[in-house]
C-alpha cells in the first residue's frame, strides 16, 4: 500500500516534503528507493513539496538538484489548494479594529489641540475635546495589546486542513483497486465544520470538460449514479455535516475517510475536488480546496476510459 499524507509536517524521510508525481521523468542512473510515500502539501515554504526519494548512482549532484527543482516548479504550477482564512470574528478582531482607529484619531486630534496657541484652541473646531490626551495614549496601548495578544492566541489555535490518500489492492501503488482519500486537523486546535462540497470533471461529459458547481453529497452521489457508477461498489462519499467536530489529529488515520474511487471510475475523472470550511475556537473560518486527483501517480491520472 502507498499512502499519500498531507500534515504539514517536516518529512521524516528528510529532504524537501511533498510529492509531485506529474510528468518529469526520473534522471538516468538515478534509483528509485521504496518506502512508504509521504506528501506534505500543507507546508507553507516553497521547498515543502512532494518529492521522491532516490539514490545517487553515478550522476552529479548538480543534476539530481536541477531534477527536484523541475518536480518543485511542477507541482506550484499543478497547485494543491492552500488553507486560506475566509472570515475573521467580526466581535473579536473588526470591532477592536474599529475602537483603536477611533482611539488614534482622538490622540491625533489631542495632540494637534495642544500644540497650536490658546487663541485658536478657543475657537471651533478646535475647542471639541474627545478624551484627555493621556487617556487617549493609554486606551491606544491597550487596545493594540489586546488585539496583538488576540492574534497570537488565534495562531496557537488554529486548525489545520490535512488530508492523506491511500491506496488499496495488491500490486504496485499504480496498480491499486481503490483509492482512499482521508481528511484530518493537523494542528494544535480543534475545528467545527461550517460546510462541506464537492466538485468534479468528469471525461467525455456533455457539453465538454467543464467543471460541475458545487455540489452537496447528496446532489453529488446523484451526478455519480446519473452517469453509471453505483455507491460502495465504484465510489464511497461521506456527508461531513454543518457542526462535525474535528479534532487534532497524530495522521490521517486518525481522520475521516471522505471519499473513495475504484480504478474504473477514476479513469472517468479529470478533477475531482473536496471543498471544506470550518471555524475555529477564537471564531474565525478557515477554507481549504483539496483536488483528489492531482495527487494521483502520473501512472492513475494518465488512465483513460476503457
Amino acid at each position: 500500500m502507498i499512502g499519500v499524507h498531507d500534515a504539514g509536517r517536516v518529512n521524516a524521510v528528510g529532504g524537501p516534503c511533498g510529492g509531485h508525481q506529474g510528468g518529469a521523468a526520473r534522471p538516468a542512473g538515478l534509483q528509485q528507493l521504496p518506502f512508504r510515500r509521504s506528501v506534505f502539501a500543507n507546508c507553507s515554504s516553497a521547498s515543502c513539496r512532494s518529492s521522491r526519494i532516490y539514490r545517487d548512482v553515478d550522476v552529479e549532484v548538480g543534476v539530481y538538484n536541477q531534477w527536484m527543482a523541475d518536480e518543485l516548479h511542477l507541482d506550484q504550477a499543478g497547485g494543491a489548494g492552500q488553507q486560506r482564512i475566509r472570515k475573521r470574528s467580526a466581535l473579536f478582531v473588526w470591532a477592536p479594529i474599529a475602537a483603536l482607529v477611533v482611539v488614534l484619531t482622538t490622540l491625533v486630534w489631542e495632540v494637534v489641540r495642544l500644540n497650536v496657541d490658546d487663541s485658536s484652541r478657543s475657537q471651533w473646531p478646535l475647542r471639541l475635546t474627545l478624551l484627555p490626551i493621556d487617556t487617549a495614549a493609554t486606551l491606544s496601548a491597550a487596545i493594540g495589546g489586546l488585539i496583538l495578544a488576540r492574534a497570537q492566541f488565534a495562531q496557537t489555535q488554529r486548525p489545520t486542513i490535512s488530508f492523506g490518500l491511500d491506496s488499496r489492492g495488491q500490486g504496485d501503488w499504480d496498480e491499486a483497486e481503490h483509492w482512499d482519500l482521508y481528511l484530518f486537523n493537523g494542528g494544535p486546535g480543534s475545528a467545527t465544520v461550517v460546510w462541506c462540497g464537492y466538485s468534479a470533471i468528469f471525461r467525455n461529459q456533455v457539453g465538454g470538460e467543464e467543471e460541475t458547481p458545487w455540489l452537496t453529497p447528496p446532489q453529488m452521489r446523484k451526478a455519480l449514479t446519473d452517469r453509471g457508477f453505483r455507491g460502495g461498489r465504484d465510489y464511497f462519499l461521506f456527508w461531513l455535516g454543518k457542526g462535525y467536530s474535528l479534532v487534532p489529529a497524530q495522521g490521517y488515520r486518525d481522520g475521516v475517510l471522505m471519499a473513495w474511487f475504484s480504478r474504473q471510475t477514476i479513469r472517468h475523472l479529470v478533477e475531482f475536488r473536496l471543498k471544506v470550511r470550518v471555524g475555529d475556537a477564537v471564531g474565525d473560518e478557515h477554507e481549504r480546496v483539496i483536488d483528489y486527483v492531482h495527487h494521483f501517480p502520473v501512472e492513475v491520472k494518465s488512465l483513460r476510459p476503457e
